[in-house]
């Protein structure tokens, strides 16, 4: 399943919504720009097993999150993750802009018998230690 949406409104906010769902993996990517801030999330989430409708609840939670996110300002940082795991490794791939400077990184962890919170966790200091805001 591959579902798109853009929008604009009276030409001051553009909005867009790709999710791409295989079955086993969701890719969701959200971009928004106007004039007082910018979004641009993209991640991928091992889904294997879930229904239509607690997918359709995480996308809904992640787009709730970025539009009420204070945090989110204009060319100040701009990440795009993509966190892919199988239950036995867990591949951490960041792309990044803050303050003008580009970031990249690209790291695969051995996530055996992890919590989702020890995942989580993981993830967060990598971006912790790029320099990057930390929110999900």
């Amino acid at each position: 399943m591959m579902m798109g949406v853009t929008g604009m409104a009276q030409g001051s906010r553009s909005v867009s919504k790709t999710v791409s769902d295989n079955g086993d993996s969701l890719k969701l990517k959200y971009e928004v720009i106007c004039a007082d801030k910018s979004i641009n999330y993209s991640n991928q989430f091992y889904v294997k097993g879930w229904s239509k409708d607690q997918k359709d609840q995480l996308v809904t939670r992640i787009i709730d999150s970025l539009e009420n996110n204070p945090a989110t300002a204009p060319d100040t940082e701009n990440v795009t993750r993509h966190i892919s795991d199988d239950g036995q490794t867990m591949k951490v791939e960041i792309e990044a802009t803050k303050n003008g400077n580009k970031i990249s990184y690209n790291k695969s962890f051995n996530v055996k018998g992890l919590s989702k919170q020890q995942k989580k966790e993981i993830v967060n200091d990598v971006l912790k230690s790029l320099g990057l805001t930390t929110r999900q």
